[in-house]
């Protein structure tokens, strides 16, 4: 019995050494959103902001389970048992263009994020120490006002991130379920509160980095409207493709649009005569 509770106390070392963290609310630093703050300040925020395109999404299904039959004295068979699993993984794809022209691809799943072409949007993951890469947490779209989480790679990564096998190990061990089951609880708590106000300080300075790209989405689209007022007369006929570049340039040289803006419309102007 003796050698069952040490063996029970050392395996549960790890989560004992780590059950401040797991006390404490996951928070974004308001100081420094590009950390966590309390324990987690180890952790770092990396983001990159942009316009998307090519947006679309894929779905894998992937089927685990065992069936095994029996055969009867004939070699025929004579019954089918088992269970059989279906999970449907929608994976987000799409092209973030920044405001200098940068693009940055992504694939991942774990989101399923409404996300359309032309959406001001970022993505932010997760570092820990010298680590190089880390997981997606955060699909936040500016352009609609909504944030989508990875749930699991939030687990693995912050709240919770102990191995299935470790898991496993503990429950096999049946003493220290009570401080495992202590642990998801809280486990959950931590993700619930991030999502809903801890994360704001990190959605904050997002919407500062988005903010010039935002503006020149607006400023696109109402060249863009310009373009096509100027393009017909009141009774939406075409109007004459000179006049309409004439007062599009003179938008221009007012500084009104930008020669981008300029140049979008002028393409409108043209489509439309043609």
């Amino acid at each position: 019995m003796k050698t069952w509770i040490t063996l029970s106390v050392v395996a549960l070392l790890p989560m004992l050494i780590r059950s401040p963290k797991a006390l404490l609310p996951l928070r974004v630093s308001r100081q420094n959103p590009g950390h966590f703050s309390g324990l987690f300040r180890r952790y770092t925020i990396h983001t990159v902001t942009g316009i998307t395109g090519d947006a679309g999404k894929r779905s894998d299904t992937l089927t685990t389970g065992k069936v095994s039959s029996t055969h009867g004295a004939d070699g025929l068979v004579s019954s089918v048992s088992g269970s059989v699993e279906s999970q449907v993984v929608v994976t987000d794809r799409f092209f973030l263009t920044g405001a200098r022209g940068e693009v940055t691809p992504f694939e991942g799943s774990g989101f399923d994020a409404r996300v359309g072409n032309g959406h001001v949007v970022s993505l932010a993951w997760v570092l820990h120490g010298l680590r190089k890469s880390g997981p997606y947490i955060l699909i936040y779209n500016h352009t609609t006002g909504e944030a989508f989480f990875n749930a699991t790679a939030i687990r693995k990564r912050l709240t919770f991130p102990y191995p299935t096998l470790y898991i496993a190990l503990l429950c096999i061990m049946i003493l220290p379920l009570p401080v495992l089951i202590i642990f998801a609880v809280l486990e959950m708590w931590q993700k619930f509160r991030f999502e809903r106000s801890g994360v704001r300080p990190l959605i904050d300075s997002l919407h500062t980095d988005a903010a010039p790209l935002t503006t020149r989405n607006v400023r696109e689209t109402e060249a863009a409207d310009a373009a096509g007022s100027a393009g017909s007369d009141g009774n939406g006929r075409m109007a004459d493709p000179a006049s309409s570049l004439r007062e599009m340039a003179a938008l221009r040289d007012s500084g009104a649009i930008s020669e981008a803006e300029f140049e979008t419309a002028k393409n409108k102007i043209l489509r439309q005569r043609w």
